[in-house]
């Protein structure tokens, strides 16, 4: 986390830029952000081949503390993935009910809950629909 806040330090403290989302989600991606941004040797919502951004990753891990740090530096909490999951579908996914919680707060990091990934499902469904499920 430290070495974090020392890389992140030279960027303004901000909420996320809804305006720069071109698509809040598109299949077998992600979220898709203005192509300027693309340009930017660095910016704080890049994903990786998964689409998975550093809140994503941070979520994943249970890290509330990283989070908060991302979130303050202008991460979007309602990044999706390539499967189209959230942070929050992963925080309840692991059972990380402190970030969940934080996550959806409206003093928080205001996520929707309400977001669908590519199966249909909330984050409170999960993360895919299992095998031989009804």
């Amino acid at each position: 986390g430290k070495k974090l806040a020392t890389a992140l330090k030279s960027l303004p403290e901000k909420r996320f830029d809804m305006s720069i989302i071109k698509a809040p989600f598109v299949p077998g991606f992600g979220t898709q952000y203005d192509d300027a941004l693309n340009a930017l040797p660095f910016h704080i919502n890049q994903a990786d081949d998964n689409g998975n951004s550093l809140i994503l990753t941070a979520a994943q891990n249970g890290l509330l503390s990283v989070s908060k740090l991302l979130t303050s530096r202008g991460a979007n909490v309602n990044h999706q993935n390539s499967r189209g999951n959230t942070a929050l579908h992963y925080a309840l996914a692991y059972n990380f009910t402190e970030l969940a919680e934080w996550l959806v707060s409206a003093d928080g990091a205001g996520a929707e809950d309400t977001i669908m990934n590519q199966d249909g499902l909330t984050p409170y469904d999960g993360l895919e629909v299992e095998e031989g499920g009804f």
